[in-house]
């Protein structure tokens, strides 16, 4: 593939005994961990659109590239469930040092619009993988409920 071609972003849910898969995808670690944030928000969303109201910063930092996807995570589920706060877009970064800065677009949680589904109690180390491709950054986690 050339190097100027971009790998199309997504991220999808896989089953997993109890717990639930989740694989987000983009063509830098950036764009990947902005899809498995997305990917999160649709576990734990189950109705209703989240506006781009407001913005908020998020600022994580790890170890390496796998303790850097379970905080970034935990920081989403955090801001969920302390300030009730959901996510309608991310622009994420993150550098070499393992470092992610990101802002979120959205809003707090409104019971008359949004519908909360699947609660999620951790994000885990388990089957936990970052894979950097030629043309994409893959990123496979399973999710505690």
């Amino acid at each position: 593939m050339p190097a100027n071609t971009r790998c199309a972003r997504g991220h999808a849910t896989f089953d997993h005994t109890a717990d639930i898969g989740l694989e987000a995808w983009g063509s830098t670690f950036g764009e990947a961990l902005a899809e498995a944030g997305l990917g999160l928000q649709a576990i734990v969303l189950h109705g209703g659109t989240v506006r781009a109201r407001d913005s908020r910063t998020f600022r994580v930092a790890a170890d390496d590239a796998d303790a850097l996807v379970v905080a970034w995570l935990s920081e989403l589920l955090y801001a969920l469930d302390v300030h009730g706060w959901l996510s309608a877009s991310f622009e994420v970064s993150a550098n070499e040092e393992f470092q992610l800065s990101a802002t979120a677009r959205g809003e707090t949680l409104d019971e008359a619009r949004h519908v909360l589904g699947v609660g999620v109690k951790a994000v885990s180390y388990h089957e936990l993988a970052v894979q950097c491709e030629s043309d994409a950054v893959r990123i496979r986690v399973i999710v505690d409920v």
